[in-house]
């Protein structure tokens, strides 16, 4: 089955690569659960997504794998099925979120998303690439044009007369 498939060796081994270092023995790499969830995405998504899953968030590969398939049905029935997957392809991280939320409001689960979900998961599929600390980067350049009105300090200026 899709556990015990190549594509899940691959999965497994870029989960293991990414993560083995960083964990104790107080909280292993579950192998065989790697795996079912590997199956899971590739149940709910198939083969080449779930793979693109995996790579992009290899955390998907520890979630709880119960949610994957409500949390696709809710983003469907809000979205369409489409814009749905679009969705979770872009943002995979979504795929930890408790499909009916938490609490008795159901906070922030898939069920009280609205189209800013689907705005800002252009975002995060933009941002992934330059790595953690490339949106607070962002940030800071966003930003550059209000520090100097409030500081007087003509920061592009020096920057750009610095390159001629």
């Amino acid at each position: 089955g899709a556990a015990t498939s190549p594509a899940a060796d691959d999965a497994v081994a870029l989960f293991n690569a990414k993560f083995a270092k960083k964990r104790t023995e107080r909280r292993p790499i579950v192998e065989s659960t790697l795996r079912s969830n590997f199956a899971e995405l590739v149940a709910v998504f198939g083969d080449t997504d779930a793979t693109e899953i995996v790579k992009a968030v290899p955390q998907t590969l520890e979630m709880d794998r119960s949610y994957f398939a409500r949390t696709l049905d809710i983003y469907s029935e809000k979205f369409g099925a489409e814009s749905a997957r679009g969705l979770l392809l872009r943002n995979p991280a979504l795929l930890g979120v408790k499909p009916e939320g938490w609490g008795p409001d159901g906070y922030g689960g898939a069920e009280s998303a609205g189209p800013e979900t689907i705005a800002l998961s252009y975002v995060v599929a933009a941002t992934r690439p330059i790595g953690k600390f490339g949106p607070i980067g962002l940030v800071g350049l966003l930003s550059v044009p209000g520090i100097e009105m409030v500081t007087g300090i003509p920061i592009r200026e020096t920057i750009f007369g610095a390159l001629n």
